[in-house]
């Protein structure tokens, strides 16, 4: 079985986001969103979608991985973009994964940059109101 040079390029991007997914949660995790408290790296953000909830709230990874489970979310969809789980204020199922800024403090949902048309040549985490980006500032300073 052979497969056609568009299921070739879908499995090589989708090996990319996976990878990518995982640099963040391993790497990155501790520059996003940990403004609260002592155990604030080990937490994760969360933005409700639904425009008549739009709160963010914070998780374990731990409890993410538990809401993942128990809302039969496939792992495999996360390539496509964020997979909502269920929000803990409107308790609807449009919560996603989230950054929060560093220096400001607003909570928004980083462009994906792997879905078709959306390529920028930005920084991801770059904060839509302030302009500030950690992963940028960490490059300056290991030049």
């Amino acid at each position: 079985m052979q497969l056609s040079n568009n299921a070739k390029i879908g499995a090589a991007v989708g090996c990319l986001l996976v990878a990518g997914i995982i640099l963040y949660f391993t790497t990155f995790k501790d520059m996003f969103g940990s403004s609260g408290g002592a155990s604030g790296s080990d937490r994760m953000v969360l933005l409700c979608t639904n425009p008549k909830c739009d709160k963010a709230f914070k998780i374990s990874y731990d409890d993410y991985g538990k809401l993942m489970q128990t809302d039969g979310a496939n792992p495999m969809m996360m390539m496509m973009g964020p997979t909502p789980v269920n929000c803990k204020f409107c308790n609807q199922k449009t919560a996603v994964i989230a950054n929060e800024c560093p220096k400001c403090q607003n909570v928004f949902i980083p462009p994906n940059p792997m879905m078709m048309g959306q390529q920028s040549n930005d920084y991801t985490d770059r904060c839509p109101e302030c302009k500030f980006s950690p992963i940028e500032e960490e490059m300056k300073k290991s030049k």
